[in-house]
C-alpha cells in the first residue's frame, strides 16, 4: 500500500475491468517481504477517455528491496482499436528516500503505443495537469525514464526511440517524426532520423508541409518565461526544393510563441512554390502571383520569419517582427495582365516584405527587345495596386506587334492598321494596374 499510495496518490476517474485472471505465487519468511511471480489475464480494460485494451495478458515477479521494491514484467501483450502490440517487457523499480522523504521510480520498457498510453497516463493523474497534452500518436521503443514523484524535487531523465510520431496541436500538427529522445527536467533533445515529414499549419498555409526528407536535431530547455525549443541546423527536401536552415521557438505562458527562423532553398520549378503562398497575404495578391508567374527556376533564396506568430505575417507597422522572403529567379516567363503578351527569360529579384512586394528585373524580353531596368511593385498588398516602371532597348516594329496581340488592339485598331514603324527606340514605360479589376 504505500508503494501503491507513492504511484497513483489519487485516480480522477474510474477503471472498469473485465474478466481478470490474476495468479499469484508468493515466497515470504519471519521478518522477511512479500516477493514472488504473477500472471494476468484481463478481457478488457476501460476509462473515460482513454481506449479500450483488450486481451491484456501479464507476466513477471516483483521482489523486495531494501529501499523499495522492483517489479519485472517478462511479458505484455494487449491488443486495442489499432490491433496487438508486439509482445515486450518491463521494469519498475520503486525506491524510498527517508530522508528526502521523497520517492523515485526507475522504468523501462522495450515497447509503448503513445496513443493509447498517453490518455491512461492522463485518466491515472500521472501526467501533470500544467504539462502541454497534445493529442499523441506513434510509437516508442527501448524507454528507460528515472524521476522523482515528490513535486518538491525536481528530478527526470529519460530516453526513448520513437518512431512515426504525430503531435497535434492546436496551432500545428507533425506526422512521421522519428529519432532519438533524451532528457532531463531541464530540457532535452530529438535527433532526427532521416525521413518523410508532414506538417501542417492551418492558421498560416492552405496546405500542409510535405517534406520527402527532413533530418536535423531540436533541443529544448526551460526558461523561467517557459520554454525555448532550437534547432542549430535543420535540412529538408519536398517536391523539387530542398534547403537548409535554423529555427528557435519560445514558448511562454501567457503569450503567443516568438519564432526565430532563417531558411536557405532552392528549386527547379517556381510553380511548386505557388502552393505554400500565406494565408495572410490577400486574395488579389494570391490570384495575381499564381496566375502571373508562370514558368522559371529559383537558383536561390531565403526565408527569414522573427517575431510573435500571433501577428504573422506582421504586416504592420506596430508589428514588432520582420517576414522577410527574397527570391532569385532565373528563366522565368511573367504575364502581369491577362491577355497581355508574356515577359520572356525573365532574371529577377522577387523580396517579399511583411505586406509588400518588390520585383527586380534583371534582364527579359518583351515586345522584341530586351528589358534593360524593370521594377514591378506592390507597396501594400491591402490596397492591391501594382505599380511597374520599365526600360527597354526595342525597335518600333516589334512594338506595334505587341500592341497588337494585347488589349490595346481593339482602342488602337485605327493606328495600327493605318500606320507602320520600324528603326531602334527605347521605350520607358510605367504602369499602375489594379488587381482588383483585373480578370
Amino acid at each position: 500500500r504505500p508503494a501503491y499510495n507513492a504511484l497513483l496518490p489519487h485516480w480522477p476517474g474510474e477503471v472498469a475491468m473485465e474478466r481478470l485472471d490474476l495468479r499469484l505465487q508468493a515466497a515470504f519468511g519471519p521478518g522477511e517481504a512479500l516477493s514472488g511471480q504473477f500472471s494476468a489475464l484481463l478481457a478488457r480494460a476501460r476509462a473515460p477517455n482513454a481506449p479500450t485494451l483488450r486481451d491484456v495478458e501479464l507476466r513477471g515477479e516483483w521482489s523486495p528491496r531494501a529501499d523499495g521494491w522492483a517489479l519485472r514484467l517478462d511479458h505484455i501483450g494487449l491488443s486495442s482499436d489499432q490491433g496487438a502490440w508486439p509482445s515486450s517487457s518491463a521494469r519498475l523499480i520503486w525506491q524510498q528516500d527517508d530522508e528526502l522523504s521523497a520517492s523515485r521510480i526507475r522504468a523501462d520498457a522495450g515497447f509503448l503505443r503513445l496513443d493509447e498510453l498517453a490518455p491512461w497516463l492522463l485518466a491515472a493523474g500521472v501526467w501533470p495537469e500544467s504539462a502541454p497534452l497534445w493529442e499523441l500518436r506513434g510509437e516508442a521503443r527501448g524507454i528507460v525514464l528515472r524521476a522523482s514523484l515528490d513535486p518538491g524535487i525536481q528530478r527526470l531523465d529519460y530516453r526513448a526511440l520513437l518512431d512515426g510520431i504525430a503531435l497535434q496541436g492546436e496551432a500545428f500538427s507533425i506526422e512521421g517524426l522519428s529519432g532519438e529522445l533524451s532528457g532531463d527536467y531541464a530540457g532535452g533533445q530529438l535527433r532526427i532520423s532521416p525521413g518523410a515529414l508532414t506538417v501542417e499549419t492551418p492558421g498560416a498555409l492552405n496546405v500542409p508541409l510535405v517534406f520527402s526528407e527532413v533530418e536535423g536535431s531540436v533541443r529544448w530547455a526551460r526558461e523561467a518565461e517557459g520554454w525555448k525549443l532550437k534547432s542549430d541546423a535543420f535540412a529538408w527536401s519536398m517536391e523539387g526544393i530542398s534547403g537548409e536552415g535554423e529555427l528557435s521557438l519560445a514558448l511562454r505562458a501567457g503569450a503567443a510563441p516568438h519564432i526565430d527562423m532563417n531558411m536557405r532553398f532552392a528549386g527547379e520549378d517556381v510553380e511548386i512554390a505557388k502552393d505554400y503562398m500565406p494565408r495572410a497575404w490577400t486574395g488579389p495578391l494570391r490570384a495575381w502571383l499564381n496566375r502571373a508567374i508562370e514558368a522559371g527556376r529559383v537558383p536561390e533564396a531565403s526565408l527569414t520569419l522573427r517575431g510573435d506568430l500571433s501577428a504573422f505575417p506582421w504586416d504592420d507597422e506596430a508589428d514588432d517582427g520582420l517576414f522577410a522572403l527574397d527570391i532569385r529567379a532565373v528563366g522565368g516567363r511573367l504575364t502581369f495582365a491577362p491577355a497581355w503578351p508574356a515577359i520572356t527569360d525573365v532574371a529577377a529579384d522577387l523580396r517579399f516584405r511583411g505586406n509588400s512586394l518588390r520585383i527586380e528585373v534583371e534582364s527579359g524580353r518583351v515586345a522584341g527587345g530586351r528589358i534593360r531596368r524593370g521594377v514591378a511593385e506592390i507597396p501594400r498588398y491591402a490596397d492591391a495596386m501594382l505599380k511597374v516602371d520599365a526600360e527597354v532597348n526595342g525597335n518600333l516594329e516589334g512594338y506595334y506587334r505587341y500592341l497588337s496581340a494585347s488589349p490595346l488592339a481593339q482602342p488602337l485598331r485605327a493606328l495600327l492598321q493605318a500606320t507602320a514603324a520600324s528603326g531602334p527606340a527605347p521605350l520607358a514605360l510605367q504602369l499602375d494596374i489594379p488587381l482588383n479589376e483585373l480578370s
